[in-house]
Formats: C-alpha cells, sequence, structure tokens
C-alpha cells in the first residue's frame, strides 16, 4: 500500500469514527447498500468494537437483478435511468430502510469506478433519515480525467475512487444527522 493509500484509509477510518460518534449522540442507527464500495464501509465498521450498537449492517449489490430483488430498486427505473443514477440512488437508499425497520438512517452509493467504460468516476450516493419525504443526493465526479497505465495502476486508482465515494456518503450521513 502506498503512503497516500495509507493516508486516504487513515482519514475514511477517522471518518468512521466521527459517524459514530454521531449515530451514537443521535441515538440513531444506520443501514447501508453499497454497489461501488463493494461493501468497504461494512468491512472497516465491523473492525470497531460495540459498532453492532449503531450500524445494522450493509447490502452489496452490484447486479441489477440484486438491486432489484435485495432493495426493491424497480426494473423501470434500472431501464430507464441505468444502475448508475439518481434515481437508482434514491430507491436503494429508501430500500435498504425498509428491509431493516430497527434503522433509522439509510445510506446509498452506486457509480462507475473503473478503469475502464464511460462515465469513469461518476458515483450517485443517497441518505435519508427514517420519515423524510425523500433521500438527499448528490452527485459526484471522482478522478475521471486520470487513466492510469497497468494493472497495479488501474487498481490503485479504483481504490481511491472506492474510499473517496466511501467518504462522501459518510459525510452526506453526518450532515443528516446534525
Amino acid at each position: 500500500m502506498t503512503e497516500s493509500e495509507k493516508t486516504l484509509e487513515q482519514a475514511l477510518r477517522k471518518d468512521l469514527q466521527a459517524l459514530l460518534k454521531d449515530l451514537k449522540k443521535s441515538r440513531q442507527r444506520l443501514v447501508l447498500a453499497e454497489s461501488c464500495t463493494g461493501g468497504l464501509l461494512a468491512s472497516l465498521l465491523s473492525e470497531i468494537p460495540g459498532v453492532s450498537d449503531f450500524f445494522c449492517g450493509s447490502q452489496v449489490v452490484y447486479r441489477d437483478d440484486s438491486k432489484h430483488s435485495w432493495l426493491r430498486v424497480k426494473r423501470k427505473t434500472l431501464k430507464t435511468y441505468s444502475a448508475v443514477s439518481r434515481e437508482t440512488a434514491h430507491e436503494m437508499c429508501e430500500g435498504i430502510l425498509m428491509a431493516t425497520p430497527e434503522a433509522q438512517v439509510g445510506g446509498a452509493i452506486t457509480g462507475y469506478l473503473g478503469p475502464k467504460g464511460k462515465n469513469v468516476g461518476l458515483i450517485y450516493i443517497a441518505a435519508m433519515v427514517r420519515g423524510d419525504d425523500a433521500p438527499t443526493i448528490q452527485e459526484f465526479s471522482i478522478l475521471p480525467e486520470v487513466n492510469p497505465r497497468g494493472l497495479q495502476a488501474n487498481a490503485a486508482l479504483r481504490l481511491k475512487r472506492r474510499v473517496m465515494g466511501a467518504r462522501l456518503l459518510i459525510f452526506l450521513v453526518r450532515t443528516l444527522l446534525k
């Protein structure tokens, strides 16, 4: 792991500690739906002692069928807007909260992290507190212009995009808890 990757991971762990502090203070529990982060947030959260008091879990949903059957994202939404869209992030967030009655806060992330394809670096994050009319949704483009050569460089860039996306989702959830 390079120094910049270590720095990013340390920043993500610090963000997670701050998120847990906010959840504890607000006496709320979080549930996540992760697509492009591939369970990164759940993996790191599970390393923190006592996290189960404030973290219910995470669904990792890469494929459209998983998004539909596990989170009730409408097939029409996936076909009309794609798996990486504001609409899909919205339905993922609502779906994970519906599937987890003990959670008061839901978060979702979907995106294209590359290394190849259209709109590489594009992510959508959504977060909501149970009872809100709709989730807050944000669109970001994470290092879209970077096009590294070689497998190692591609893997490093993908990791950076995953961590940055995870940090953005944490930030959005934290803003709703304030």
